[in-house]
């Protein structure tokens, strides 16, 4: 059917995942939206957040259709009958609630069809990112490609979640928000072996460490150039967020090639105030402060991925986002990265630089799945350098021995990831003896390979 004239009214069922409803009535330019309510969905207030967003977008709110407990087929069908028996033509949204729900609805579609009224149905479906326009007794359909363009806070919202804080880095409208890029050193061998030198020692030598930098720095400089140092740090190594991104042997080398005088203690305090500012070692240590630097480099990296990209699905990038429930100040979820896509879908990256507890990825994943269904996507982020695993390499046996296992404990969970890693491509991995590891470009033969999903390909591993 070419150039459709689509109902201006939408009817659908009031479901927790509320996106199902939304992307449609946005899609075809909807004016007015009418939900059918079930007992339990008023109860939770499921229908306040779409609300809010359809009144945003200029969709009036028409209100709602009572349903009873929802099991009651026929009273269903006749309660919506009896509400819309005076309404031209409608567009029915059958992707919501239950089974149930869908049934009813598509019996009032085909009833109404065979009385002349000029009604479509309609289901967008998040797997294959297409909305459906059903239409015409004889059953014809069309595929339109789904998009919404909803923005975080508008999905959260339908969600019944909101979003307390977070940093929104792109967006499609606005481009890159926030520019002020930290350097990018995790491909440099060189630095991750310092990361690794500092962080696999002790506490006693950790501590000396920076006393002896702290000494060097004071006995080296006169307290008149504190300014002067401090912008010249902040020229070379960038602040971002407050922190100032430089390793401790990459500070003592620049002061002592560039300055001749001697270092404030206030300069050197403000510096030294809390040493997760400081970039330390990205595989699990004692200190495992990597965690800090990482997330940041992950989320600068997706937004340089989307930026170099003309063609994308994506339509924001947020970072360091925690949410709640509406009506409540309890943080449920916490994510690293937030990618918000132009089908109005979530998926979250988050940075694991030490060991990820079952429990823990479960709470992420379940607090934003029980509220969005396949409208959300879960998605881990590992550091995993294969140089650094062979014999001679930077990590201890020990640490090269847990490192290995990563990827195949993300795979028996269940659990989507990918790695940052000195591979250009994905690649495939496979147990040996001895815990030793192949590394494969394309699959090979064994069923216990697993797929190593490379970030640098994130738009195509995530289907963007």
């Amino acid at each position: 059917m070419k150039n459709p004239v689509v109902p201006p009214v939408m009817i659908g069922i009031s479901t927790e995942q509320n996106t199902v409803n939304i992307i449609p009535a946005i899609l075809f330019k909807c004016e007015s939206m009418i939900m059918g309510e079930t007992e339990g969905a008023k109860k939770d207030k499921w229908s306040e957040g779409i609300k809010k967003v359809a009144e945003k977008r200029n969709i009036k709110w028409e209100g709602e259709i009572e349903l009873g407990k929802g099991t009651d087929i026929p009273d269903m069908v006749q309660s919506i009958a009896s509400f819309t028996q005076n309404i031209p033509s409608i567009l029915w949204n059958v992707g919501g609630g239950q089974k149930t729900h869908s049934l009813v609805l598509w019996t009032v579609f085909r009833d109404r069809l065979f009385q002349g009224k000029k009604d479509f149905a309609c289901y967008s479906d998040p797997v294959s990112r297409t909305t459906f326009l059903i239409y015409d007794k004889e059953i014809k359909q069309e595929p339109y490609k789904t998009k919404a363009n909803l923005s975080a806070d508008e999905i959260l919202s339908v969600f019944g979640m909101k979003m307390d804080s977070g940093t929104l880095l792109w967006d499609r409208e606005k481009g890159e928000i926030k520019k002020n890029h930290i350097p990018d050193l995790l491909d440099d061998k060189s630095k991750r072996e310092d990361f690794i030198r500092y962080g696999i020692v002790s506490s006693e030598i950790y501590n000396k460490h920076n006393d002896n930098i702290k000494n060097f720095l004071k006995s080296k400089f006169n307290k008149k150039t504190a300014d002067y140092i401090k912008s010249q740090l902040e020229e070379k190594y960038p602040i971002n967020d407050n922190t100032l991104y430089i390793t401790w042997d990459d500070l003592a080398h620049f002061i002592n090639k560039k300055i001749r005088d001697y270092i404030g203690e206030s300069i050197f305090d403000e510096i030294n105030e809390d040493r997760s500012k400081i970039i330390p070692c990205p595989y699990p240590t004692p200190f495992d402060k990597f965690s800090f630097y990482f997330e940041a480099l992950i989320a600068q990296r997706v937004v340089d991925i989307i930026k170099k990209e003309k063609e994308h699905k994506v339509f924001q990038v947020w970072k360091n986002v925690k949410v709640s429930k509406k009506g409540g100040n309890t943080i449920v979820a916490e994510y690293d990265v937030l990618i918000v896509t132009d089908f109005g879908t979530l998926i979250t990256l988050d940075a694991k630089t030490h060991d990820f507890e079952t429990k823990d990825e479960h709470a992420r994943y379940y607090n934003l799945h029980s509220a969005s269904g396949r409208y959300a996507e879960f998605w881990a982020v590992l550091p995993y350098f294969i140089k650094d695993l062979e014999q001679g390499g930077i990590l201890t046996w020990r640490e090269q021995a847990k490192q290995r296992e990563r990827p195949f404990e993300f795979c028996h969970r269940g659990t989507r990831f990918m790695v940052v890693s000195d591979r250009s491509d994905n690649f495939w991995m496979e147990k040996g003896t001895g815990g030793s590891i192949t590394v494969y470009d394309a699959k090979p033969q064994s069923e216990e390979a697993v797929e190593c999903k490379n970030l640098r390909n994130l738009l195509q591993n995530l289907r963007l």
